[in-house]
């Protein structure tokens, strides 16, 4: 992409930031000291939680000292990055079948939107991966619904506007998709994708909260 093909980093995707990059960086750091790994997993989620963005901010400031293109390098490679998985909403175990469930369907969304940088500009492949987007999409949302079904009827309210954003996220890259094969800028589905990715883990935090 060039430079007229650049756009802000949208407000809803800030968040990924800590489970995009700074968990796989944690991570890693586990595996020398587990006990400094944990402590500062703990304090950035304290403060990710207490002042979003943060954690984004801190990765921008870095990039722009490196004279990155911030806009189009960071959304692109916060995409890619995303379908890692280390350690975020959806990568956790432990509970019990529908919510393992959930989190699996996630994770199939979540990895086929993380590929979208990469096929974007392959036709043929990117229309492919809309097609598995679409059915991902209506995978995740049936199984969201049922279990709603399920949970005590006073949570009911919190998980149904959950699943409202996590629609309106998908009704969102819909419309940017149509949008992108008209004018060919790639920058509004990528972040788009990355607004959905985030609407996931929300929908998946709130889904295991309410059990």
């Amino acid at each position: 992409m060039d430079q007229a093909d650049s756009a802000p980093v949208a407000i809803p995707t800030v968040s990924m930031a800590l489970y995009t990059v700074m968990y796989p960086v944690l991570s890693e750091l586990e595996e020398v000291n587990p006990v400094a790994a944990q402590t500062l997993k703990a304090v950035f989620n304290k403060a990710e939680l207490k002042h979003p963005g943060l954690c984004q901010d801190l990765i921008l400031t870095i990039l722009e000292q490196e004279t990155v293109d911030v806009d189009v390098s960071y959304t692109e490679a916060l995409l890619r990055m995303s379908g890692l998985g280390a350690g975020g909403p959806l990568d956790q175990d432990g509970e019990d079948k529908d919510l393992s469930e959930l989190r699996q369907k996630g994770k199939t969304l979540r990895n086929v939107l993380s590929g979208i940088a990469d096929k974007i500009n392959n036709r043929s492949q990117f229309i492919e991966t809309i097609r598995e987007s679409a059915l991902a999409i209506k995978d995740m949302l049936s199984k969201v619904t049922d279990m709603i079904k399920k949970f005590p009827p006073q949570t009911h309210q919190g998980l149904d506007h959950r699943r409202k954003e996590f629609v309106i996220a998908s009704k969102a890259f819909s419309d940017t998709l149509k949008k992108h094969f008209r004018d060919q800028r790639n920058s509004g589905v990528i972040v788009a994708a990355l607004t959905l990715i985030h609407q996931i883990n929300l929908l998946v935090q709130a889904c295991a909260a309410a059990q």
